[in-house]
């Protein structure tokens, strides 16, 4: 959760926001890959997550240090 609530993405959010939904891949209400066992925040995991989704998939993004060692590490 680190790399996805940040102020770039946070500040994002609005009420036309997307929420991600839990996949067969991705169980947000699941153990530890519940995300949200891992954070405290404003907002709830899966508008994080949905407010992310639409941040990077644009052309242009601001950086951010965690996001910056997740694209160069893996």
């Amino acid at each position: 959760m680190s790399v996805v609530a940040v102020e770039p993405v946070l500040s994002t959010i609005t009420s036309d926001t997307t929420i991600v939904e839990p996949s067969e891949v991705f169980d947000l209400s699941n153990g530890l890959t519940n995300p949200g066992v891992f954070y405290e925040g404003e907002y709830p995991v899966s508008l994080i997550l949905g407010a992310f989704d639409s941040y990077v998939d644009k052309e242009w993004q601001e950086g951010w240090p965690q996001m910056d060692w997740i694209t160069s590490t893996l």
